[in-house]
């Protein structure tokens, strides 16, 4: 069993409400290896909310660190690995070098331990990796009026083709989304589709989807047109350094990396282009085969949901 008492304590300093989701993060992460089950839904979000948490408890280090810097302070290479920001699996690389390269004083001993704390939870997500259960999770301990209000008054995006909340037939945002890779994650709510007619009332969103695709497209031909024309002399890339803001790099034909950029840019635009061209023919379809037809689940634009 993970436990991080460390953090915790970080974390309730900075967010109290946080804390408490942190908190229930890791029973919920702890829980799911003891019992050899845990659902996707729920370690994403235990992931989500444990990320969280470690931002905010390594940003209390670091401000501790920041407040005791003299004004004349050298930036050193060993501060690559000393930020608020750390993904699960990068904490036990930081802490050898750290180990090794940073000053030994309180605050480092401090972040150090917090990193071992990091680990922990890594580890913990390994291991329950083999006990993730995919797909939705079933309403086992839902009754059925407690399912039929939340199902009450959804309606399919245009767009996205899931089923969202609706606010008198109008698409609402869409919640957040988890990323598997590294573990953060983004709002949805930004889907075309959001704001207009859900697709059971109107292909308004797609309609108005069409001239944005068309141009889109037009732009990549565009861009690829360029970037194959043999003409292109200097390519802006951007370049990251750990715990510091992007910089832009300017690569200049001759070069061996311009050569190498040029022919991943080509790639990638030719990718988008195939892509947008499936985008457009999908939507298309959907602005041809449009029908009106009533919510699955029942639910109006001034309807009453049902009391559970």
């Amino acid at each position: 069993m993970v436990k991080t008492p460390l953090l915790s304590e970080l974390v309730l300093q900075k967010d109290s409400r946080l804390h408490e989701r942190f908190v229930h993060a890791l029973e919920t992460l702890n829980m799911g290896i003891a019992n050899k089950r845990i659902w996707n839904a729920e370690i994403n979000d235990a992931k989500y909310y444990l990320a969280n948490g470690v931002e905010r408890a390594l940003g209390v280090i670091c401000d501790r660190r920041r407040s005791s810097r003299s004004t004349d302070h050298q930036y050193q290479e060993w501060e690559n690995d000393f930020s608020s920001y750390c993904s699960f699996n990068q904490a036990a690389g930081r802490i050898k070098r750290l180990s090794k390269n940073a000053p030994k004083t309180s605050v480092m001993r401090d972040y150090i331990a917090a990193l071992g704390e990091i680990a922990a939870i890594w580890k913990a997500i390994q291991a329950a990796r083999p006990f993730v259960v995919k797909g939705r999770r079933t309403n086992e301990d839902k009754t059925p009026e407690r399912v039929a209000a939340e199902l009450w008054n959804t309606g399919t995006c245009a767009i996205c083709d899931r089923r969202q909340k609706l606010d008198k037939g109008i698409v609402v945002h869409h919640g957040f989304q988890m990323s598997e890779y590294n573990h953060s994650g983004n709002r949805m709510g930004k889907c075309f589709g959001t704001g207009y007619w859900c697709y059971e009332f109107s292909n308004e969103a797609n309609t108005a989807l069409a001239p944005v695709l068309a141009e889109r497209l037009r732009d990549l031909r565009a861009a690829l047109g360029t970037l194959k024309s043999g003409t292109v002399e200097t390519l802006t890339v951007t370049r990251w350094k750990y715990s510091h803001s992007p910089y832009n790099v300017i690569l200049r034909r001759g070069a061996p990396e311009f050569d190498r950029e040029l022919a991943s840019q080509v790639l990638e635009t030719e990718m988008h282009l195939r892509r947008t061209k499936a985008e457009i023919a999908a939507n298309d379809a959907k602005i041809k085969g449009w029908s009106l037809r009533p919510l699955a689940y029942g639910g109006s634009g001034d309807s009453v949901p049902p009391v559970v």
